[in-house]
């Protein structure tokens, strides 16, 4: 089982590494764009300019992910909860738990930001 996870994880780092890169790339992009069709074409860009912030938002969220993943690589972490409970299994139940409601929240946020986004294009919103 330990083998099947470490390798989920991985994959987990491996996909949001390339994702925060891909996130970052799409944000430069997205403000070249607005810069240019508001200052050399004066076109109205219809709200795409808020997608930027919907993109490093995002890409914060991925880095805080890859920042809790590694912390034999000087990530500082204080662990109260090891202090509490003694059982290994019932920390790493906790941990999946505190994982899967990171996953659940980074989620809605997604389908919110993103209908968000979608109700400004429709309407106009400059």
């Amino acid at each position: 089982m330990k083998k099947v996870l470490q390798k989920i994880d991985s994959a987990v780092g491996f996909v949001f590494t390339h994702i925060g890169g891909c996130y970052i790339a799409a944000t430069f992009l997205i403000v070249l764009y607005t810069v240019f069709c508001r200052y050399v074409i004066n076109a109205n860009t219809g709200g795409i300019d808020e997608f930027t912030t919907y993109l490093v938002t995002c890409s914060v969220w991925f880095g805080a992910v890859l920042c809790s993943r590694n912390l034999d690589e000087g990530q500082i972490s204080i662990d109260f909860l090891a202090v509490i409970i003694k059982n290994k299994k019932a920390i790493t139940c906790i941990n999946m738990l505190w994982q899967l409601i990171a996953v659940v929240v980074q989620g809605i946020f997604t389908k919110l930001s993103f209908d968000y986004f979608a109700n400004q294009l429709k309407r106009g919103a400059t």
